[in-house]
């Protein structure tokens, strides 16, 4: 029964140097932390470009819904009146995040003729808008209304 005992001392014993000697080989004075590498991150752009073949390449808003110019603005300005703009919303991100393919010297904002104390984001000095009828990404049935178009980055010209 003595022997059993010393055994299981003994073993317990040699447990404990074990574990206090690995632990002694440690550097005490640094903490070591695993290095990961973080999951990449989508980034979230507030402006962006989208293709259709009906279209052609027209600007988006960072959800994909398509944006809208007035052919009637003009010097950065919208023209549009408080009626118009319950079908045509004005696009104001709170800060323009764009992919490489646009620039960001062509995005700005302008205060509204409409009135109000809101600013509207621009594209080329184009006040940009949704329109009401879309209700999914890939719709753009305000393209079909006279005197407004799909803003095509690589065509448009800067307002006049």
């Amino acid at each position: 029964m003595l022997m059993r005992r010393n055994g299981l001392v003994l073993t317990t014993l040699l447990a404990l140097v074990a574990v206090l000697t690995v632990a002694g080989c440690t550097n005490k004075g640094s903490t070591t932390v695993p290095t990961t590498t973080p999951p990449p991150t989508t980034v979230s752009y507030t402006l962006s470009v989208a293709s259709n073949a009906a279209i052609g390449t027209y600007l988006v808003d960072g959800k994909g819904m398509t944006l809208y110019y007035h052919l009637s603005d003009t010097n950065g300005k919208s023209t549009a009146s408080a009626s118009d703009l319950s079908y045509w919303p004005p696009f104001n991100p709170p800060s323009f995040v764009l992919p490489q393919s646009l620039k960001q010297s062509d995005c700005s904002r302008t205060n509204p003729v409409y009135g109000g104390n809101k600013e509207q984001a621009t594209y080329k000095g184009w006040p940009l808008y949704y329109y009401v009828g879309d209700k999914k990404v890939g719709d753009a049935f305000g393209r079909q209304v006279a005197g407004w178009g799909v803003v095509d980055p690589n065509q448009i010209k800067q307002a006049p």
